[in-house]
């Protein structure tokens, strides 16, 4: 564990540094805030649980709309250094440096726990179950966890996930290291097996993503703001490709809204 804390905090910052994706960060954080807005409960909660504050660094994150709703928003990350730097950017987040899978909080304690994109970078499988485990642990009852894993369905992650690390880095294909993670019916059985009650699926991130980020660093180099704009909304138009039954192949996450 004092390994991945230490990889974790040396590497985000040398990566952001050397390649910095200010407009693909925030078309990463507009399809986040889609599936938590439309997954948000109806009743009212007072709060919340994000499972790891990179978002919250590197672009605006959920912050913002998560303290529109409700009164306590806490967030965790095995980095220290990104725990400062979201502490500083959220004043009012409540913040603590844990590991996912041995979170530093009671039983009962959360009415909703978000959890994007956090449980795909462990080096086995067993890692996803132990983390998912402590996400129902530190749930109320009734309380709803929204998480988001990169699908294995999507033929591109698939060959990522075959391919050592190693030459994927050298190639630039992947920033940081990637892990074990599951397609559609491996992440409701997964949750299931926790205890939770299913409620929804999805599979978000449509765009071809290696094309898409690639642009982006262009654009975010050499074109003004309107052209981005224009670009960030020709992105969000791909998420249209959910409504196909061949959502599975083509998006990037498989999302999950459950219940305790």
């Amino acid at each position: 564990m004092n390994s991945q804390r230490q990889y974790w905090e040396t590497t985000p910052r040398k990566w952001q540094g050397e390649q910095p994706q200010r407009l693909w960060r925030q078309h990463s954080d507009a399809v986040n805030l889609a599936l938590v807005q439309r997954w948000w409960p109806d009743e009212p909660i007072e709060s919340v649980l994000k499972t790891d504050l990179f978002d919250e660094v590197f672009g605006e994150g959920l912050c913002p709309f998560m303290h529109s709703k409700v009164r306590t928003v806490s967030g965790i990350d095995i980095s220290e250094s990104i725990v400062s730097a979201a502490r500083m950017r959220c004043p009012e987040l409540q913040t603590a440096v844990a590991d996912v899978r041995s979170l530093p909080f009671a039983s009962d304690t959360f009415d909703l726990t978000i959890s994007n994109s956090t449980l795909d970078h462990f080096e086995a499988a067993g890692d996803i179950t132990v983390a998912v485990g402590e996400l129902y642990r530190v749930l109320r009852p009734g309380g709803q966890l929204v998480l988001t894993l990169d699908n294995l369905c999507n033929p591109k992650i698939a060959l990522r996930y075959a391919l050592p690390f190693r030459l994927l880095r050298a190639l630039s294909l992947v920033p940081y290291f990637v892990g074990s993670t599951l397609g559609p019916r491996g992440l409701c059985r997964e949750v299931r097996q926790a205890g939770f009650q299913v409620i929804d699926t999805a599979v978000v991130m449509h765009c071809p993503r290696v094309i898409a980020v690639a642009i982006a660093g262009l654009l975010q180099r050499h074109a003004g703001y309107p052209a981005q704009q224009r670009f960030l909304r020709s992105l969000m138009a791909f998420e249209k490709l959910s409504r196909l039954p061949t959502r599975s192949f083509t998006g990037h996450f498989v999302a999950v809204r459950a219940v305790k």
